[in-house]
């Protein structure tokens, strides 16, 4: 059975509760960090990534993808913070970023190169057809964010 680390102490709790034993202390140490070394992006790209059917209407969508670095190895888990605008000046607001999450595994600064992606459903934000600046930024297991944000002017698909 493959258990989230959140799900791994309550069920060691229950099995423990079950064999009438007293239970003992489960928390689990907080992961060791791997360093202060934040990732670094290289190679964006963003292609339309064609319709799909969200439930509620076939979307159009894009895809987000790059290649990602973190010298310490703390890619075993990242989040993917994306940010647009239509004002191409350089410059995009990431404090309501789109987010996506991953995790590799164990937190043991095994992962140092990876390649990433994140789809982005186009339904009416971003706007369809629209000329828009993309920034996106990487965040590894430790907190530590790629800086500054990668910039890209696209125009979103249809």
């Amino acid at each position: 059975m493959n258990l989230s680390p959140l799900a791994r102490p309550l069920a060691v709790l229950l099995l423990v509760a079950c064999s009438g034993a007293e239970p003992e202390d489960t928390d689990l140490p907080p992961p060791t960090p791997c360093g202060a070394t934040p990732p670094t992006i290289d190679t964006v790209e963003v292609v339309d990534n064609g319709p799909a059917d969200l439930g509620g209407g076939v979307t159009p969508t894009m895809r987000v993808s790059f290649h990602a670095l973190d010298g310490d190895g703390a890619l075993t888990a990242y989040t993917i913070l994306v940010g647009y605008d239509d004002d191409v000046d350089g410059a995009v607001d990431l404090s309501d970023p789109l987010v996506a999450t991953g995790d590799f595994g164990p937190h043991d600064c095994s992962i140092a190169e990876a390649d990433l992606f994140m789809d982005i459903a186009v339904n009416g934000s971003p706007p369809p057809a629209t000329f828009l600046e993309l920034g996106v930024v990487l965040e590894d297991a430790d907190g530590q964010r790629s800086d500054p944000p990668v910039l890209l002017t696209i125009t979103s698909p249809q």
